[in-house]
């Protein structure tokens, strides 16, 4: 998780990336991910989640 901007307005917006390698689609993962991102982010005050979900690529593993 990384903080999405240094301006007093985003104080409590975070950008994520969630990625899920191809074999593990559909194992309900990609879901599990999100809800410990949401309820991680609830619990430390941040109101707004900035995430993006793709596959992951041979090069980024």
């Amino acid at each position: 998780m990384s903080v999405g901007s240094s301006r007093p307005v985003y104080a409590d917006v975070v950008e994520q990336s969630v990625c899920v390698a191809a074999e593990a689609r559909g194992l309900g993962i990609g879901k599990i991910l999100l809800r410990t991102l949401i309820d991680s982010t609830e619990r430390a005050g941040i109101w707004t989640i900035h995430s993006s979900l793709r596959e992951v690529s041979a090069l980024e593993v």
